[in-house]
């Protein structure tokens, strides 16, 4: 019987993907901290996590008909990459709203607006 070989590209796959699940455990545990920072109430922050897993929701039937066509393997790259460019931009917009330069305050996602 032959032995698996795990492959370099298995390997990569398996670390990002890792990652990347460490990396939601430490912006949800995060999140709600630092959205007060910057002035941005609770609800909206559940609101913003609710419409994600919505979309996650349906999108992964989408996302199950991809993979079925395709190397499963780019679909994961392709995720990886995506996850990376969205927590640059979380990260970036995150900071604008430390900085105090953020959009109008609206009274339904702000706090201490009137």
């Amino acid at each position: 019987m032959k032995k698996p070989v795990l492959n370099l590209s298995f390997i990569f796959l398996f670390i990002g993907l890792m990652v990347n699940g460490m990396g939601q455990s430490v912006l949800f545990s995060i999140l709600a901290p630092l959205s007060r920072t910057i002035g941005f109430m609770d609800s909206g922050v559940g609101i913003i996590i609710s419409c994600s897993a919505a979309v996650l929701v349906v999108f992964s039937l989408l996302w199950g008909r991809i993979i079925d066509r395709v190397n499963i393997k780019y679909v994961f790259i392709f995720g990886l990459i995506s996850f990376g460019i969205g927590s640059l931009l979380f990260a970036y917009v995150l900071d604008l709203g430390q900085k105090r330069r953020h959009f109008p305050r609206n009274r339904f996602t702000f706090a201490n607006s009137r």
